[in-house]
Formats: C-alpha cells, structure tokens, sequence
C-alpha cells in the first residue's frame, strides 16, 4: 500500500502586494529547497497570483495554482487574501483525496526529517510543532522555543482521510482559518489531539523585510509580544548541523 501523500500547501502574496517580488522569490525558492530535499511521498502545492522565480519550477512535485484576486493593501486584506489561497489549496487535496497537511508559510523552512516523521508515525490524525526555532535576520539572532506554534503558521500538519474531505467544515475550516495560535485547541474540539513532533521542526525567519504578521497595528499587546520575543531570543550563530537540516542559507 502507498504511503499518504504529505502536501506541504503554501499560500503566496502576489507580486504587487509585495514590497519586493524579487526578495519574495529569493525567501519562497530556499523555502521550496527545505521542503523538496526531504525523501517521501510529498508534494508541494502553492497558491498565488504570480509564479516566482525558482530553482524548482519543473519539478513534478512542485504545482502552482493560479488565484485571481484584487491586490491586497493593508495588513487585513493581506491575510484575508491568504486565507483565499489557502482554501484554493484545501479544496484541491480535497479532490484529490485527502492526505497529510502541512501548513506551510513561503518564507519559513522545515526540518529534513519532518516528512520521515510522518510517513514512519502515520498517525491518521495530525502533528503540532511545539518545538522550534526562531530567527531574526535582521538581528542575527537565534534561539530554541518550546511554544513555536504560538509564533510561527509552519507549525501543524493535519490528516484529512475520507471522512474529512469537505472544505469549509471540521479539519478543513481549521487549515483554511489559518489560526495557527489555536490549530491545537480547535482540533481538541473536534476530538482529533495533535501529537507533538519530538524535534524541532521548523525555523521561523522574522524581520527579514517581508513579514507579513509583522505589518499588524502596533496595539500594546502585540507590542508586549514582540518585547517577549525579544528578550528571549539571543545572539548566537546557526550550527552547521542545523543550516545542513534546515537548508538555512550561508549568507545568513
């Protein structure tokens, strides 16, 4: 019997919602080569309304699908956007019939182990990141989190088997919400519990000049999280054995 198909579903700002398309191509093309050295039977789905360019454009694992929409301006419409995509991406696995969901941003990277994980552990349900990294480039600061999917969107892979296959409804509404801070709870509620991957499994990049979460109205509470975050990462250099599981470029 085949292996489930892991579809790492990616949803992409377009070139003129973006500040710079050429650093969006630059952050979604090492993005892709974090996902794609990985061994599995695993696919890469994006939605957007510009393909980038990539090393990978060719590769069968690679699919873009093309979302027409008005170009976002604020921060509001940009997530709103995403959430658009997003759905594009949930109904098509959907159709195809179900499968492991990564929830996947186009600027973060993901442990080469990750998808291994999956495939050996098969646990028909879904997995949380609980633990992983966080790094500011702007910064050159990076630190270990144990509450990684309160900070990052690459934090969760969900199961939709056959009974789950109805986008807007049950494990689909929680993919395409895109609520990262509350997969875990919503998926409790639906009595499907998230085992924790036991490594850390992803790397969030912040302050790298294309944020989107980071564009949000400076409110006192997201500006206490942001101090948060601050004092808890530390400078520190990115082990060879990390960069190496990560793909993390040498430039940073």
């Amino acid at each position: 019997m085949q292996d489930e198909t892991i579809y790492f579903c990616v949803p992409l700002i377009g070139r003129f919602a973006s500040k710079n398309w050429d650093h969006v191509s630059k952050l979604f093309d090492q993005t892709l080569l974090s996902v794609l050295t990985q061994k599995g039977n695993l696919k890469v789905l994006v939605a957007g309304t510009d393909i980038p360019a990539s090393r990978f454009i060719g590769d069968p694992r690679f699919e873009f699908f093309t979302v027409r929409q008005d170009v976002p301006q604020t921060w509001r419409e940009k997530i709103h956007d995403k959430t658009m995509k997003l759905r594009r991406l949930v109904e098509e696995v959907c159709e195809r019939g179900g499968g492991y969901v990564v929830t996947m941003d186009a600027d973060d990277l993901v442990s080469n182990r990750l998808a291994q994980h999956i495939a050996l552990t098969d646990n028909k349900i879904g997995y949380i990141f609980q633990s992983g990294y966080l790094f500011n480039v702007a910064g050159k600061q990076f630190r270990r989190v144990h509450n990684f999917s309160k900070h990052c969107g690459t934090c969760a892979v969900f199961y939709l088997g056959k009974n789950d296959l109805t986008p807007g409804s049950g494990v689909c509404a929680i993919i395409e919400n895109g609520k990262h801070t509350e997969y875990e709870k919503h998926a409790g509620l639906l009595g499907k519990k998230l085992d924790a991957v036991p490594f850390p499994a992803a790397i969030y990049l912040r302050h790298h000049g294309g944020n989107v979460s980071l564009e949000r109205e400076s409110t006192p509470m997201f500006r206490n999280s942001r101090n948060i975050i601050r004092r808890l990462v530390g400078r520190s250099f990115i082990s060879d054995a990390i960069r190496s599981e990560f793909s993390v470029p040498n430039y940073y």
